[in-house]
């Protein structure tokens, strides 16, 4: 079996931003996670060690945020840990002390230099629990040293922030070798360190700052428990585990947990088509962080990304073949692909479905229509038709909401077969950004891609209906008139490319963007040969970057390159220049549809790859700003950025591939 891919990052102890810049990730299959920061200081409010999904996966909530952790050996007190203050104040500053840092799969690994001793810790999860470990290792040393926690706490959504007078504590109380930390109305959390002497000392730790908010313009300050002091000696060459979790333990030593957790990790790998390269190992691990429980299966969404995107119809759709079907994990794919099936109302697939729980919400044109190219992909990987017997009637009905009209207005033109979507004040595709009633890339009227996708949705209906023995004639009648239309529509002879939106409030919308690639890459693509080339080509000249493509050329006067300030300058330019590393999959797989091999592309998912040693560390971000040096920025991991990437090596490396 392969051994877990090791990354070192470099630890520079003379400037800490480096260290501060970079995050990591551990998750626990159930949309909970630990996250924070290689110099240990948190600066999100999303950070935390222990970020419990307490309605799996929504309901995430922070509880333990923070551990002030000391080594006292030799008359000398050694601080590990790094906070930073409201008033800029940063203090301890235990990043001074950290002498390496690497990712072991995803579980991150410190090393600390602390006079004569080196201290080594780790974290990770326990699969399918909301439950972390964090452990400390005495690798060297003259003698024994006592290791001194001060948990911070809290118990709040993660999207907020919280003062003292906020967090409704109850009080504290000792169970066994553990303590348990109670909140009114709210889950406990319990804190257990085997053969440590735990004091209860109810004290405040104010005003932490979370410089990441305070520079995305949201709340940045919070106030945190700390309910205990936790001491424990250390030998040279002995280990403690503190483990915090929320509900029942797992029945198992941190010995075994570990062991657990590293040994599903190489299974991950092994199971995976291209095992042996050593970036795929690393990306198979990514994508395995987003596919999460739900309903009691063991991947029954997709997390569209972390740390603050719950799961997401079309982000699940067009990221499941490169999270499932490229690391070797095509059962997951079909049980999602059914599950959704249970969620369609009115011929749609939710939008999203709500962090804290509730109805999903249905806002979206392209996530029903995506979900039946999820559905071609599954069945070309795994020709498994059997499947259809338990989506096919219901996407019929898709097909016959979308004819005779759906909510916000999505319905098809009878005068060309198009597919029509858009209200005032809604957003419906993916370049979904809005800042209060600023609708910023509305695209109402007839979007390229949308399109696109409804031909292609209706060309694969009727094979599926021909496989099931059923009528196809009324849905290749509406497929061949919308080829026509679409072909009639939305070329434009004069810039030699796609509308990006047809029959708008303001007419066509010309608008050099990449959504028209999709028209290439589908499964039964809408455009060929020389028109095709001259596509690719201007998406190649003015949208392609090392990191993937703007979502509008640098040409026009709406461009963005800037991706900083508060919400309304981000949202601003989120969809009018932020560069989208999702979008080189269907760059791809237009560039080999239009040239028939991937010759060209050599080279185009390098920096990409190289950012799993960047920002996010093990992941792919978000987003990237439009202009060079194209910082990466929104979300740190994202399900589709991994999955685009993964699917699109295996689409370059054998161009004929589905």
């Amino acid at each position: 079996m392969n051994p877990l891919p090791v990354a070192q990052v470099q630890v520079d102890r003379s400037d800490p931003s480096e260290l501060i810049e970079s995050e990591w990730l551990v998750t626990n299959g159930i949309g909970g996670y630990a996250s924070s920061t290689v110099a240990g200081m948190n600066t999100r409010r999303y950070h935390g060690l222990l970020v419990a999904a307490t309605q799996p996966p929504a309901g995430r909530r922070v509880l333990l945020a923070h551990l002030v952790d000391e080594l006292h050996a030799d008359g000398k007190v050694f601080a590990l840990s790094t906070s930073e203050y409201e008033d800029g104040t940063v203090h301890p500053e235990g990043w001074k002390r950290l002498l390496a840092f690497r990712l072991v799969g995803t579980r991150p690994v410190f090393t600390y230099q602390a006079g004569e001793h080196r201290i080594e810790k780790s974290i990770w999860m326990d699969h399918g629990r909301n439950q972390t470990w964090i452990r400390y290792t005495h690798l060297a040393g003259p003698g024994p040293a006592t290791l001194r926690l001060l948990p911070l706490v809290t118990n709040r959504d993660f999207h907020s922030e919280t003062a003292s007078d906020q967090v409704p504590f109850t009080g504290s109380e000792p169970v066994g070798g553990s303590i348990s930390i109670k909140f009114e109305n709210r889950p406990s959390l319990v804190l257990e360190v085997e053969g440590a002497d735990v004091e209860l000392s109810e004290g405040w730790f104010w005003n932490a700052a979370h410089r990441r908010e305070r520079a995305r313009g949201f709340d940045w300050v919070e106030d945190l428990l700390s309910p205990c002091v936790i001491q424990v000696e250390l030998n040279p060459g002995s280990s403690i585990s503190l483990s915090a979790y929320v509900g029942d333990p797992a029945e198992t030593t941190a010995d075994e947990s570990l062991e657990t957790f590293d040994r599903r990790a190489r299974e991950l790998i092994a199971r995976s088509p291209d095992a042996g390269d050593a970036a795929n190992r690393r990306l198979v691990l990514a994508a395995d962080q987003f596919l999460v429980g739900r309903g009691g299966r063991e991947a029954g969404t997709v997390i569209a990304g972390y740390h603050w995107f719950g799961d997401w119809g079309r982000d699940t759709m067009i990221a499941l073949p490169g999270l499932a079907l490229s690391t070797g994990r095509p059962e997951v794919m079909r049980d999602i692909i059914v599950d959704y099936a249970g969620y369609v109302s009115q011929g749609m697939l939710p939008n999203r479905f709500p962090d804290a729980g509730g109805d999903p919400e249905y806002n979206t044109v392209d996530a029903t229509l995506w979900w039946f190219e999820a559905l071609a992909k599954y069945l070309r990987a795994s020709e498994e038709y059997s499947i259809l017997d338990s989506v096919l009637t219901t996407m019929v009905s898709v097909i016959d909401w979308h004819v005779r009209g759906t909510r916000y207005g999505i319905r098809v033109d009878p005068d060309d077969g198009l597919l029509l979507a858009g209200e005032h004040g809604s957003q419906l595709t993916w370049m979904d950004a809005r800042a209060g009633d600023w609708v910023v890339t509305p695209r109402m009227g007839k979007p390229v891609e949308v399109n696109a996708l409804w031909y292609s949705a209706l060309r694969l209906l009727e094979r599926w209906l021909r496989v099931a023995g059923m009528d196809s004639v009324k849905t290749r009648a509406l497929a061949d008139r919308v080829a026509v239309s679409f072909r009639k529509r939305f070329w434009n002879q004069e810039l030699g490319y796609l509308y990006d939106v047809v029959d708008g409030p303001d007419g066509n919308d010309a608008s050099l963007r990449p959504n028209q690639l999709i028209a290439l890459s589908v499964s039964h693509p809408l455009i060929h040969g020389e028109l095709a080339r001259s596509i690719v080509r201007a998406a190649r000249d003015h949208l392609l970057t090392p990191f993937g493509l703007r979502t509008l050329s640098p040409t026009d006067a709406a461009y963005a390159g800037s991706y900083r300030g508060g919400p309304l300058e981000r949202d601003g330019a989120y969809h009018r220049g932020t560069v989208w590393p999702w979008l080189i999959g269907p760059f791809v797989d237009a560039h080999i549809h239009a040239y028939g091999s991937a010759e060209g592309l050599r080279g185009v998912l390098d920096d990409l790859v190289a950012q799993l040693d960047q920002a996010g560390l093990g992941s792919i971000a978000e987003i990237f700003s439009g202009d060079p040096p194209h910082t990466p920025d929104g979300c740190i991991a994202q399900a589709w950025s991994v999955a685009e990437v993964l699917r699109s090596r295996a689409r370059i490396a054998e161009p004929s591939a589905t």
